[in-house]
């Protein structure tokens, strides 16, 4: 049995508090799988593409990139590398940002960018050092990427390095190191203003200072068996680390960490333990987090109403208006069964829930698969806090201007409302926004750089 040790703020044990509001609308799985390929190994969606990773099978692994039809996702591509071999584990890691796919694979000491252009993928590959397991970690916001090289058993070798898009090619601006630390890099997590890097016992904030980041703080919680910062996330003031294997509810039940900044300090806001979670559980394997919503992965939740062992299941919070992270629902699929292990990876976006299980059945057993989850009742386009954007024409017909001009960057990343508060359109863009394919009406449009967010309406006609 582990040891554990409370610091400051809250243990909070939950039971649900809301009926249920997410939906589950549909199940996900390759089209070509094959048993014990892992798919939903990991998960990430973007404004642009769903991307699943699938880090086994022939050819070292793949990655599958779905868009959305009518309501529902649709496979658009089968990524693998161009120098597929044996146990490359491509697709251990996987993100995705308007137009661009990140894709670790930490056994080849590689990292992959995916870029769609003449009707296939432009990859550029990036190695990292021999044997430091580059790309067991990655993350890209916007024109930035961050890669893990966690390197395991050794300290020395330990980095995460700092990408930046000049336009043409993805470029190496940093590396990051700790030579204190095992496992620094085996998570990361990105966003505008920030970076957060993971060890074997803290998480260790950074700040960006014009195109690099500057080291902050770190935040430590428990104790290294525990593996704090096993799964990371950031959103808004938000930081939330899965410690997947600590005992507060039994050995490896797991709990998960939310950090608050205020005051330009970032502080413990909560540790969050489910009331039914119970020894094994590993509640926190994976973390994903947008908005006021925040989802925790429990592979090897045990189904008490069946009897079902690690069947699998995900959690989601609400923050409430005093930022007290409230349970509001937990998901298990309709036909989760043994050895599913649900809820090992998990990303969220705009209402939008996908759930990653290595074990499910797909296209045959035991392949994996994912679920996706929707609430149409969550409304994105009301942002509290935003610099209000001038547009121009005001109404357009084909094309909108963004009016900034103390703004130094030249790619944002957007989406679109209509006046329900529906996502319409999303990607990357300049300062003109090609509105030509919207139908007439009023629109709320959300645009974000690495300092702000900034929000206008704008009229189409």
């Amino acid at each position: 049995m582990k040891k554990f040790i409370f610091l400051i703020g809250f243990m909070v044990l939950f039971v649900l508090t809301q009926a249920q509001s997410f939906e589950e609308l549909q199940k996900i799985y390759a089209a070509d799988g094959s048993t014990s390929n892992h798919f939903g190994w990991s998960v990430d969606l973007g404004s642009n593409y769903l991307v699943v990773g699938q880090p086994e099978g022939y050819g070292g692994g793949a990655v599958y990139v779905f868009i959305k039809n009518n309501g529902s996702w649709i496979q658009l591509s089968k990524i693998t590398a161009s120098d597929t071999e044996g146990n490359n584990k491509f697709g251990e890691s996987v993100s995705t940002d308007g137009e661009f796919i990140l894709v670790g694979a930490p056994n080849k000491n590689a990292a992959y960018f995916y870029k769609a252009g003449n009707g296939t993928w432009e990859e550029q590959k990036i190695i990292g050092e021999a044997n430091d397991h580059f790309g067991s970690s990655v993350a890209i916001y916007g024109n930035y990427a961050l890669i893990g090289a966690d390197s395991p058993g050794s300290s020395t070798n330990c980095h995460a390095f700092l990408f930046h898009y000049n336009g043409t090619l993805w470029e190496e601006v940093q590396e990051l190191h700790n030579i204190s630390a095992l496992w620094f890099g085996k998570s990361v997590a990105l966003t505008g203003n920030m970076a957060v890097i993971a060890d074997n016992i803290n998480i260790n904030l950074y700040n960006f200072s014009d195109d690099t980041l500057v080291y902050l703080t770190s935040l430590t919680y428990g104790s290294s068996e525990d593996e704090f910062g096993h799964s990371l996330d950031i959103s808004d003031d938000y930081i939330v680390a899965g410690s997947w294997r600590s005992d507060e509810n039994g050995n490896d039940a797991g709990s998960v960490y939310v950090f608050h900044k205020l005051a330009n300090m970032w502080v413990l806001n909560q540790q969050l333990i489910p009331d039914d979670v119970s020894e094994g559980d590993r509640f926190g394997c994976s973390v994903a987090v947008s908005g006021e919503y925040l989802v925790v992965g429990a592979l090897n939740d045990f189904d008490e109403t069946d009897s079902t062992e690690q069947k699998g299941s995900a959690y989601i919070f609400h923050a409430d208006e005093n930022d007290n992270w409230q349970l509001v629902e937990k998901i298990i699929p309709s036909d989760a069964d043994y050895h599913t292990f649900f809820g090992t990876s998990a990303t969220i976006l705009d209402g939008e829930i996908v759930v990653g299980a290595y074990g499910g059945d797909g296209i045959s057993g035991y392949t994996g698969a994912a679920w996706y989850y929707y609430d149409p009742a969550v409304n994105v386009a009301e942002i509290e806090e935003y610099t209000p954007l001038t547009l121009f024409p005001v109404p357009a017909q084909n094309s909108i201007t963004f009016m900034i001009d103390s703004d130094r960057e030249d790619l944002y990343n957007y989406t679109v409302y209509d006046v329900f508060g529906k996502k319409v359109m999303s990607g990357i863009t300049g300062r003109l926004l090609d509105v030509s394919q919207l139908s007439s009406g009023t629109y709320v449009v959300v645009l974000k750089s690495k300092e702000k967010t900034y929000k206008g309406k704008f009229v189409k006609y």
